[in-house]
This record gives C-alpha cells, sequence and structure tokens, in this order.
C-alpha cells in the first residue's frame, strides 16, 4: 500500500477550510450545507456545496500540496492526476447547473489550492486576473485570484512533441473526442468559475496554528464569541467543547 500521508493531509485541509466557512451556518448567512457529497455523476465539486441565505449556490473544490512553492502547472487541466481536468469539470459543473442546481438564483464555482501562480507560457495563455468583484473562499485570505478565458481555451494552445506528449493543441480534447463539451458551456464555466491559488498553510494543531488555522479561530473567537465575554470560559481552539 502507497503512503497516504499526503491524501490524510489533503483530507484534514479540506475539512479545515470547510469548518471555516460553515461558521456562516451559525451565523444565518448559508441555511444549507453539502461536505464530501457528490450531487451529480463524477462530480468534480463535491467538497463543499453551501446555499446561502440569498440563494447563491457555492460549490468548491479543495486541493492541497505541500509544496506550496511549485507554480500551478497546464498538466493539472489537461490530465487528471489531480482530478481537475478540464473537460471533466465543465460536464460536472454544468450537469449540477441543470439538475441540483436548477433553482439557484446565482451560482458560483470555485478551485481553492496551495500551488503557487503559474509561470508557464500555457496558462499565461488561458488564464487572466479575476474581476474586481471576486472574493477569495474567506475574508483574510492573501490568495491570488484567476479566471480561464474561454475563447483563449477554445483557440487553444500549440506545442511540439516532448517525450510522451505529441505535437498538438494541448486543449483539443475540449472540442473533440467522446468528452467532447460545446463551447456555449465552457463560456458559462467560465464565467462562473474562479481559481484561488497560494491558500494559507495549515499546521494540522489549533494548539499552534498555522494562518489557515489562525482564519477559523478568528472566526469562532471574533464572530461566535468564543474566549470572550459572557463566554471567557470557551477556547476558540476547544470550542464548542467546554
Amino acid at each position: 500500500m502507497g503512503d497516504l500521508t499526503a491524501a490524510h493531509r489533503g483530507y484534514e485541509y479540506q475539512d479545515l477550510l470547510e469548518a471555516c466557512r460553515v461558521v456562516d451556518l451559525l451565523l444565518g448567512e448559508i441555511v444549507a450545507v453539502h461536505v464530501d457529497e457528490k450531487l451529480v455523476p463524477d462530480d468534480r465539486f463535491d467538497d463543499l456545496t453551501v446555499i446561502g441565505a440569498d440563494g447563491c449556490r457555492e460549490r468548491t473544490q479543495f486541493k492541497h500540496s505541500d509544496n506550496d512553492d511549485h507554480p500551478l502547472a497546464y498538466d493539472t487541466f489537461t490530465s487528471d492526476g489531480r482530478g481537475l481536468r478540464l473537460d471533466r469539470l465543465v460536464a460536472a459543473a454544468v450537469a449540477d447547473r441543470d439538475g441540483p442546481g436548477a433553482s439557484a438564483r446565482t451560482i458560483r464555482l470555485r478551485i481553492v489550492m496551495r500551488d503557487a501562480p503559474p509561470d508557464d507560457a500555457v496558462l499565461r495563455a488561458v488564464m487572466v486576473p479575476a474581476r474586481t468583484s471576486d472574493a477569495p473562499f474567506l475574508a483574510g485570505m492573501n490568495t491570488t485570484l484567476l479566471r480561464f478565458d474561454a475563447e483563449a481555451l477554445w483557440q487553444g494552445v500549440e506545442l511540439p512533441a516532448r517525450g510522451r506528449r505529441k505535437a498538438g493543441n494541448v486543449f483539443g480534447f475540449l472540442a473533440e473526442g467522446d468528452t467532447a463539451i460545446s463551447k456555449e458551456d465552457l463560456e458559462w464555466f467560465c464565467e462562473h468559475l474562479v481559481v484561488e491559488l497560494a491558500a494559507p498553510p495549515m499546521t494540522m494543531d489549533l494548539q499552534r496554528p498555522g494562518s489557515a488555522e489562525q482564519l477559523l479561530l478568528q472566526r469562532v473567537r471574533g464572530e461566535l464569541g468564543a474566549g470572550i465575554h459572557p463566554n471567557e470560559g470557551r477556547s476558540p481552539a476547544t470550542w464548542p467543547r467546554r
């Protein structure tokens, strides 16, 4: 059996950021939460789904890595080693839009990653800075927000042969083959997706918190009142336990 340490750290990270977001359920800002629940076949946004009190449906996928100095690579979205191949992401998002999310007032899609911003020519050709109206997953996260350019993806990026890679358009699979998607669905997907990079690190220890744990502790302390009057006896690190 292979070493599962990285996978377990990924689950811990996912749980930590989900806990940060679920504080909004206690505050009444979200009315329903689905955690690690597949809502459509081959669901690629199953880590966290929240329904806001304003009718917004937000689906988030987390991808943890301890190599936070490694720039995001284009093959993250052209192969499926991390479950982020673009045609599969689009298909899952569209299935949710037309199925469980059909009655949503608005839809937001998000991928939160520890990877550093990309420095390769392929992703620089197809990704652009997010809009000024786009916000990070959590207030206080000092992350880089990017979007995909649908037109650039559809036009593709040509690369020469290298190793096992054949020469050609690395995004050609979007419009070709059994899993091809429509340009209209790709445009809708790019309109609703934010890719969030350089997410904060964790220590997996609330008594010695890293930047990610601090986000949770700050919310529990500042918004739920743990550790301050009249809840001085409730430590933010152990809340809700007494």
